[in-house]
């Protein structure tokens, strides 16, 4: 289904060695080195010393943020190979690899999966990682159809719809790269800052129009009504850009709650549905994140039965 070769000024790169449908699971994933926040650095290179030898050439390629190679990871390795020095080098190349290439899974843990961090980032990506507690795994969805030799991209961001230059700021600074995805240059950027920005200034005004009197003096009706407008405008905008994912179902679903509210049931039953049909391409029905998705449109569902 994949294959790997290089990408200008990206170094490696996964595309799809064949068409992929939209929700298909393209990787699941198991972590090589973790690290809770309970551990010492030292147990990164604890856990590289145990990997197989067959698994370690392609672990080792993996990028290393250079901005981040300094003193103080040569003093780390120098550290914990205090007692092996022939060693010391690689000690301290993993410990970048590992700061480079690492994903939270949640309470603070973090985990380097090795064909997950081939991946690179795009603003507007076709696939989304999760991390699945129920399989051990860090699983990649495809969030829209995937053509024959289509590079596959996932976002790095924590929020998909952030306007470019805080965009560009936090890429670089985390991970060194200055991205060139279709939202940050060529013909298609322009069109996606100004429609990313035209959201921003219609949050402002929201955020402003119901922050400058006392929350009682707020008419109910009103504010629900406002904010269902200007969340729809959100999804809007993701529809626009072309961006789906589990970000998106939670809104969907979250927007479709606040439908209900406002009697408009034939919406929010629609909205409800599609969020759980987004979950279920970024997660698969195998995860807790689609379970609770599942669960809470049952909820609604049966509300708007009444």
């Amino acid at each position: 289904m994949l294959t790997v070769r290089a990408v200008a000024g990206k170094g490696l790169g996964v595309f799809a060695a064949k068409p992929i449908s939209r929700g298909t699971r393209i990787l699941a994933d198991r972590a090589l080195i973790t690290l809770s926040p309970s551990d010492p650095t030292g147990s990164i290179v604890h856990q590289y010393r145990s990997i197989p030898s067959a698994k370690l050439k392609s672990l080792l390629s993996l990028s290393i943020n250079t901005t981040k190679f300094g003193v103080l990871s040569w003093l780390e390795a120098l550290w914990q190979s205090r007692s092996a020095p022939h060693l010391q080098p690689a000690t301290h190349g993993i410990i970048n690899i590992f700061r480079n290439n690492n994903f939270d899974i949640g309470n603070g843990v973090q985990a380097l999966f090795p064909n997950v961090a081939r991946i690179n980032h795009s603003c507007v990506p076709n696939a989304q990682g999760n991390f699945n507690t129920n399989i051990d795994a860090f699983t990649i969805h495809a969030t829209r159809d995937i053509e024959h030799d289509e590079e596959i991209t996932i976002s790095y961001l924590p929020e998909n719809l952030t306007v470019r230059d805080p965009r560009l700021a936090m890429l670089a600074e985390k991970y060194n790269f200055l991205c060139a995805c279709p939202a940050c240059s060529g013909e298609r950027a322009d069109v996606s800052e100004e429609r990313r920005m035209a959201l921003h200034r219609q949050l402002m005004s929201f955020n402003e129009a119901h922050s400058k009197h006392d929350a009682d003096l707020i008419d109910e009706g009103e504010f629900l009504e406002k904010s269902f407008e200007t969340s729809l405008a959100m999804l809007e905008t993701y529809e626009a850009e072309g961006i789906r994912g589990r970000e998106v179902a939670t809104m969907m679903i979250n927007v479709a709650t606040l439908a209900s509210k406002l009697g408009k049931s034939q919406q929010a039953r629609q909205l409800a549905l599609k969020g759980l049909q987004l979950d279920e391409d970024a997660v698969g029905k195998d995860s807790e994140f689609y379970e609770n998705s599942r669960k809470e449109v049952e909820v609604l569902l049966l509300k708007l039965r009444k």
